[in-house]
């Protein structure tokens, strides 16, 4: 790690004191700061609705998931593609709800050190890329190009320097045996780069020193030291094309020699390691302090997603004059640059959406219109507001009601919300999975590993159409059609539609009805041979009708072998049905569910008979609204469809992932509502998820103490 605490020690100091919500001014922030926009915002009760005003008490941090934090960075540094730095954090841990519950999100030791790479990395690259430069500091116009002469050198006994061996003797570092002395250099553009290191030996025994000059882990020269002054050092040096940022050069002892009886000892000396090359400027400036000002104010504002404190701004001017003197590059601007971003980057304000309103509008807080801007950006773009948004924040119209569900529709409607639309339906229905997909192909010949993609393809695009169609919930469970590629329709025994893309197919509606058809999540729960009517009905109760069924024992037993005499669902019956060990949950809760797919093997496809007895998809079962039967799965697929428990276990679901936390009882009113609105009215999904974001609940707080 390669990081500059008194800089951090400055930047958290400016992030955590300039929005402290027990302050005595608006919101808790200073009277003399920039307003946040926090104002008294009308409830939007909906007509006949009955609990939608509560507010269930939720999180102030929410920290950025990982593909936030992608999307962020991407957008506040305006570059054309993600960054991928990302892909290398450590994963966050396997928690309920949904990726970005933020009561689960935390910033282990390891993640920190991550955002720390990161961040350099990313600073690095904005004063090393013109057009990325020019993109970022639009303060400071650069005019011309050329180079600039750099020689940095770290003296052996200087503390950075680290040995497995050996000690600091005067103004050299001592070798006394076989081993290594390494330090860091800070390259500060990509160069061809001249990598030297100064030694001389006490030389003993018939053979010269031997000393190895590595570069990031790889040897490059081998020499004999014939030096044994330290006046006159012999150079070991190299030249080598090295990218912008942290080097390590090493040097290595190779032959060490004492020899006990006369005392001879040959040793290392370790004089300086150095580097000299010519880096590429960014121009000419002539930005001063007001263009830092400008800068800070426009950078930190959007890194925050709300305007800087007054304490901040000085703080990370402050932060921005030690640049020459922690970087030295010898562009002073660009080095305040490097330094301001590697800081903004770390910040609690930037790695956390943070919600700082404190101020009490009878048993509830409202959210200022910067936070509402962030919270509703993140919910349907995952990433920072957009200049529009922003604006609408800045102008504090946001606090309108009317405004929030424009700029609610304008973001659904827009190709970035794809992103959270996907990523909804991934963690729901556990697409992810579908990437483990396995199948016998002695049972299945037919089967092509490839179609585990197809089936992700194929389910995603369904499910993003339902909201981008504005099509309704009963139209998600009950639509005869899907994508289809000529890879996946004999899955569906349709002919190919001439595609090596996805396009639309109509099914047989007799054999295919919506959601729960889908080849992945037939294939998805099944094992290589035969379909997983338990794993079916486990999934459909959990996720689909959000009933809260217990843990299973510890000690439950296999199913028995397959039996070719019967069939797969008098096999489950016969371990888990009525007199068996399972007969609560599974004859009551699961296996009724699960046996509506028996109609389709493992592999997904229609069947009408297994091992030659005629398949029994029938079944009843217990929804909340009373009790209902079916006689295959297209008839359970309209009972889902016209299920007040479905309807709102689907609208609870998008409330959880939009309101980044679990449900809470003071959700219970809305999500009843928009539950039953979206079952009589077939309301489109497009409106219940605006529905959501505009809803008291989201455009307001409470403690999570409840207060």
């Amino acid at each position: 790690m390669h990081t500059r605490p008194i800089l951090w020690a400055v930047a958290l100091l400016a992030a955590c004191g300039g929005g402290d919500p027990n302050g005595p001014g608006k919101n808790g922030t200073d009277p003399s700061s920039p307003d946040t926009g926090t104002t008294t915002i009308p409830q939007t009760t909906p007509s006949g609705c009955v609990g939608c005003t509560d507010v269930a008490p939720s999180p102030r941090l929410a920290r950025l998931t990982h593909i936030q934090w992608e999307n962020t960075v991407q957008d506040l540094l305006r570059l054309d593609e993600p960054t991928g730095l990302s892909d290398t954090f450590i994963g966050d841990g396997l928690s309920e709800g949904f990726a970005n519950n933020a009561e689960a999100l935390e910033v282990s030791s390891e993640l920190w050190q991550d955002y720390q790479r990161a961040a350099e990395a990313l600073a690095l690259r904005v004063v090393t890329e013109g057009d990325v430069y020019e993109g970022v500091v639009p303060q400071d116009p650069r005019t011309g190009d050329g180079l600039v002469a750099f020689d940095v050198r770290i003296e052996g006994e200087d503390p950075s320097a680290t040995a497995t061996t050996g000690a600091v003797s005067g103004s050299d570092y001592n070798l006394w045996s076989n081993g290594t002395l390494t330090v860091d250099f800070d390259v500060p553009t990509d160069a061809p780069t001249a990598v030297r290191v100064a030694v001389w030996a006490q030389q003993a025994g018939p053979d010269l020193a031997s000393a190895t000059l590595t570069v990031d882990g790889i040897d490059q020269l081998t020499a004999d030291v014939v030096s044994s002054s330290s006046g006159s050092p012999d150079i070991l040096e190299v030249v080598l094309d090295l990218s912008a940022g942290f080097h390590t050069v090493q040097v290595r002892f190779n032959n060490d020699y004492y020899d006990a009886d006369t005392g001879a000892d040959r040793n290392l000396r370790v004089d300086y390691f150095e580097i000299e090359g010519e880096s590429r400027t960014l121009g000419e400036s002539t930005a001063g302090d007001a263009e830092r000002d400008a800068w800070i104010a426009d950078i930190g504002g959007r890194a925050f997603r709300r305007p800087l404190t007054a304490e901040e701004q000085a703080a990370y001017e402050e932060v921005f004059d030690l640049g020459p003197e922690l970087v030295g590059s010898g562009d002073d601007f660009a080095d305040g640059v490097r330094i301001t971003l590697e800081a903004l980057l770390q910040a609690p304000f930037f790695l956390y959406r943070v919600e700082e309103s404190a101020e009490e509008v009878g048993p509830r807080i409202p959210l200022s219109s910067f936070e509402l801007a962030s919270k509703l950006s993140y919910a349907l773009w995952n990433t920072m507001p957009d200049d529009e948004l922003f604006d609408r924040a800045a102008d504090d119209s946001l606090a309108d009601p009317d405004v929030l569900a424009a700029q609610a529709e304008r973001l659904i409607d827009h190709p970035r919300a794809i992103g959270a639309i996907d990523e909804f339906h991934d963690h729901l229905l556990h697409i992810d999975n579908y990437e483990n997909i396995y199948k016998d192909p002695t049972r299945f010949p037919q089967w092509d590993p490839a179609m585990n993609d197809w089936m992700i393809t194929e389910a995603e695009l369904f499910t993003r159409q339902m909201v981008l169609e504005r099509h309704g919930v009963h139209t998600m469970y009950t639509a005869p059609w899907t994508y289809l590629n000529d890879g996946l329709a004999p899955v569906y025994g349709v002919d190919a539609p001439g595609s090596e893309d996805f396009v639309k197919v109509d099914l047989d509606p007799t054999e295919r009805a919506g959601l729960l058809t889908l080849s992945g999540f037939l294939a998805v729960h099944a094992d290589p041979h035969e379909p997983g009517s338990i794993h079916r009905g486990v999934f459909v109760d959990l996720e689909l009708l959000c009933i809260d069924m217990p843990s299973p024992p510890d000690d439950v037993t296999p199913l028995p072998p397959v039996d070719t005499d019967t069939t797969n669902r008098d096999r489950v019956e016969a371990h888990t049905g009525d007199g068996t060990c399972g007969a609560g949950c599974h004859s009551v809760l699961i296996n009724p569910v699960g046996f509506a797919f028996e109609g389709y093997d493992a592999m997904g496809q229609h069947r009408t008979d297994d091992n030659g007895f005629p398949v029994d998809e029938s079944g009843t079962f217990a929804f909340d609204e009373g009790e209902a039967s079916w006689n295959d799965a297209i008839g359970f697929a309209s009972i889902m469809a016209d299920s007040d428990q479905a309807h709102r276990c689907y609208v609870q679901s998008w409330l959880e992932y939009l309101q980044g936390r679990r449900v809470h009882e003071a959700d219970g009113g809305l999500v009843a509502f928009l539950g039953e609105r979206s079952r009589v009215d077939d309301r489109p999904i497009r409106d219940l998820i605006i529905d959501v974001v505009t809803s008291d609940g989201f455009r307001h707080r409470k403690d999570e103490e409840g207060n």
